[in-house]
């Protein structure tokens, strides 16, 4: 769930946010809004910093990437068209 979409004012930015959260899940292996529920779930969202991703696990183009998605403020979100013009690969990885 997106910080929008805890005010219920999903719109397609939402679908960015999601594409960095399951980026993010993958590379921490976790949640990190497993503890929350609810109310305290959404507040958790819309106000926690997420620390994005360890630079150790993915190159810092990936984590630049899932920053770029991880924005709360839906209107300054990258949209899908920029985001696609973005490459997370190393030249020794392609």
């Amino acid at each position: 769930m997106s910080p929008e979409e805890c005010r219920q004012l999903a719109s397609l930015e939402s679908d960015v946010w999601s594409l960095g959260m399951v980026v993010l899940e993958l590379a921490l292996k976790r949640n990190p809004f497993a503890p929350f529920k609810g109310d305290e779930l959404r507040s958790s969202i819309q106000c926690l910093r997420l620390s994005g991703l360890p630079q150790t696990k993915l190159s810092p183009e990936a984590v630049d990437f899932v920053d770029k998605c991880l924005v709360k403020d839906a209107n300054k979100r990258w949209p899908v068209s920029e985001l696609m013009k973005v490459s997370v690969l190393r030249e020794s990885e392609e």
